[in-house]
């Protein structure tokens, strides 16, 4: 089988998992919206998760693209039982270090919150301060770190086996026990359950994926090698990556504490509009990089640059062809589909509106934002985690040059026009560091697909923009079930019109994605 093919099989297998982790996603998402609203509460915990979520991403994002390559080559020179003796020990030093994280997370907690969000100052919520709320919520929710922390180099060894499943699939256990924990304690703790479902869901990670581990004959036993090489190379590694990510997630904490001096629920606004933009990068986006990021590796480990460049550019034409289209289908439909979404219970018009305005600034960045996704695999691939760290610094930089200059005219619409723009300077700044690097990656194909696709997903958005206003009145009329069928109505005639454009352009990647189509709908079918 080629490799072509194996990819489009895993991807296939992975967009459909994470299609079912989405849409328990957005169960809990809603069921947030119902129960909660737009409100103080919502900013609060909003607002808590950003402490431990900055934390984890750094270990997270450290960890999967620096243990992957490394596991790898030592299961391919010593064989497996060497690289599960790897992975054992850095379990136990992840343990160690995710304790004392924890320790320093629950003291630093205090003081960093009214930096974090100094428009909360002095504001009250429920009847007490927003700060000592959002504070209570940071503590409840720190000790997940210990568990998805632990996860992520699960993760690892089963990527790099080509199991990638279970790690797909670990967000559907973990909404499905957030949603259980608010319905059923919402009324006694008001916000308090969701922090308490959050911290329950994040524990059913690592359950789910040790199953998974033991089908692979893997069993967890303590042990300290410091004097590994691969640990110390790991070293060297995982703390550029891990700035890296975190840098990256500046340009997020920035963009709460300006929204904080914002009107109550921008920061609601914002995390609910991110999640809706977000839909397509973590159902086929994450899904294709995933897949691609242990293929790149192996690539690199074998010195086949010229199989490494043309993975990378068929993907970024695929990622391009699927980005584009909903990008512009988004903000064409940004107010319908957060209404079919979140409008219902305490989330009322007002908040539907707030959310739809930051909506259609974030759609500006989807493609760029998939592209900054997928390019620092390839320099992780190539053992490089300081060139991502480099140009994440200068997206950071123009994301809040550009916040701090747009949120005057724009007010929320402008943090996510910052965050769009910083995404859109990353990705072209790696692009142009790889070629630099590696050669030329067929810049004349991925820009004639570019094209190609921005132009039919054009044409796209102005035939559904002339039938959505030929249709809006109706639905409006008859209440949600109308809603909803106009939505995927205008859905389906988009996709349709957008596929019969982009055959009659000849997009040359069409056909790829066919296939990644067409692997998963064989999986769907096996599976019924």
């Amino acid at each position: 089988m080629s490799t072509g093919t194996q990819v489009a099989k895993a991807t296939g297998l992975i967009v459909l998992i994470t299609l079912a982790s989405k849409v328990t996603g957005f169960l809990r998402t809603v069921v947030l919206a119902d129960v909660y609203g737009a409100t103080c509460l919502t900013d609060s915990y909003m607002a808590a998760t950003v402490y431990p979520n900055t934390l984890f991403a750094g270990i997270n994002s450290a960890l999967a693209t620096t243990f992957i390559p490394l596991y790898t080559e030592i299961r391919e020179r010593r064989g497996r039982a060497s690289a599960y003796d790897y992975a054992n020990t850095v379990f136990t030093v992840l343990f160690l270090a995710l304790v004392a994280l924890m320790g320093i997370g629950f003291v630093t907690a205090l003081p960093v919150l009214p930096l974090y969000v100094p428009g909360w100052v002095g504001k009250a919520c429920a009847g007490t301060s927003q700060i000592q709320l959002t504070l209570e919520l940071t503590w409840v929710m720190l000790p997940t770190l210990l568990f998805i922390g632990l996860a992520a180099v699960q993760t690892g060894i089963l990527q790099a086996e080509a199991d990638f499943g279970p790690p797909a699939a670990v967000g559907i256990p973990q909404n499905l026990l957030l949603i259980a924990v608010v319905l059923g304690l919402a009324g006694r703790l008001n916000i308090f359950a969701a922090a308490l479902g959050t911290l329950v869901g994040g524990s059913s990670y690592v359950a789910l994926q040790a199953v998974a581990l033991r089908r692979h004959g893997f069993r967890y036993r303590p042990r300290l090698a410091w004097r590994s090489p691969e640990l110390a190379r790991m070293g060297r590694m995982v703390l550029p990556v891990f700035l890296s990510t975190f840098v990256g997630q500046a340009g997020y904490i920035v963009d709460r504490i300006l929204a904080s001096t914002l009107a109550p629920g921008s920061i609601s606004a914002l995390s609910y509009a991110a999640l809706v933009n977000n839909v397509v990068l973590g159902i086929f986006v994450t899904a294709l990089v995933t897949v691609m990021y242990p293929t790149l590796a192996r690539y690199t480990a074998h010195a086949d640059y010229a199989g490494f460049l043309d993975a990378i550019r068929r993907a970024l034409g695929v990622l391009a062809l699927v980005t584009l289209p909903v990008a512009v289908g988004t903000a064409v439909l940004r107010l319908p589909v957060v209404e079919v979404v979140f409008e219902r219970g305490a989330f009322g018009a007002q908040a539907a509106a707030q959310t739809a305005y930051a909506l259609v600034f974030f759609a500006v960045g989807l493609t760029g934002n998939a592209a900054a996704i997928l390019l620092p695999r390839a320099f992780f691939a190539l053992q490089d985690t300081r060139t991502p760290t480099l140009y994440g610094l200068v997206a950071v930089a123009v994301n809040i040059v550009a916040d701090l200059l747009l949120i005057r005219p724009l007010a929320q619409g402008g943090l996510a026009l910052g965050t769009s723009l910083a995404q859109w300077a990353l990705a072209g700044l790696l692009l142009w560091q790889l070629r630099r690097r590696t050669g030329p990656l067929g810049g004349s194909r991925l820009a004639r697909t570019f094209v190609k696709s921005l132009a039919a997903a054009g044409v796209t958005g102005a035939v559904v923009d002339g039938l959505y206003r030929l249709t809006r009145a109706w639905p409006a009329a008859h209440g949600f079930v109308a809603q909803a069928a106009q939505l995927a109505f205008l859905a389906a005639v988009g996709a349709a019109v957008y596929a019969v454009l982009t055959w009659r352009f000849r997009v040359e990647e069409t056909a790829y994605l066919l296939d990644i189509l067409r692997q998963g709908w064989t999986r769907l079918r096996a599976a019924v």
